[in-house]
């Protein structure tokens, strides 16, 4: 079974973005959140 971070993985890579851009395409200013929930924090 795959963690949070893993099945993100997976998204980001199938979309053929890295995590950065990632973040921006989602709206994000900085990839800091995404890689929370890569450690394991993410909570609200």
């Amino acid at each position: 079974m795959l963690n949070n971070w893993e099945r993100l993985a997976k998204v980001i890579q199938y979309l053929g973005f890295n995590v950065n851009s990632f973040a921006k395409e989602i709206g994000l200013t900085r990839a800091e959140r995404l890689y929370q929930i890569k450690r394991g924090n993410y909570a609200n």
